[in-house]
This record gives C-alpha cells, sequence and structure tokens, in this order.
C-alpha cells in the first residue's frame, strides 16, 4: 500500500509539471507567433509512467466435500 500511496503523490506531482511545461510552450508559442515566426514547433517531452508495484499475493486452495450418502 506504500508503494501505491507513493506512486499516486508522484503521479499528481507530473501532472502538475505537465501543466505547468504545457503553459510554458503555449507562452512560446504565442512569443513567437507575435514575432512572426513561421513553423515554430514547441518542444516534446516524454513524461515517465509510475506503475505501482504488483500487490503480494499467496495462492491458497481449499477443498470442500459434502458426505451425501447418509
Amino acid at each position: 500500500m506504500v508503494d501505491y500511496l507513493n506512486v499516486r503523490v508522484r503521479n499528481k506531482e507530473q501532472e502538475e509539471e505537465k501543466k505547468l511545461w504545457e503553459e510554458q510552450q503555449a507562452e512560446l508559442i504565442d512569443i513567437a507567433d507575435a514575432d512572426g515566426e513561421e513553423g515554430f514547433k514547441p518542444e516534446e517531452k516524454v513524461w515517465e509512467l509510475h506503475e505501482p508495484q504488483p500487490f503480494l499475493t499467496n495462492k491458497v486452495s481449499y477443498v470442500v466435500c459434502l458426505n451425501t450418502m447418509g
């Protein structure tokens, strides 16, 4: 559970970084348009995926028997 919570915190922080980065790229596009630059392409960024580790589990099997003969 601790790993899952840490991943949620990292994902939330990354979402905030994405919003800030996208705003900065939008500002750069606006500045380029105002300066008359054509063909300005914003920088592409690859974001790291944060996924929680799989839960530790144990496989348990049960055998259920019924005596119906009396």
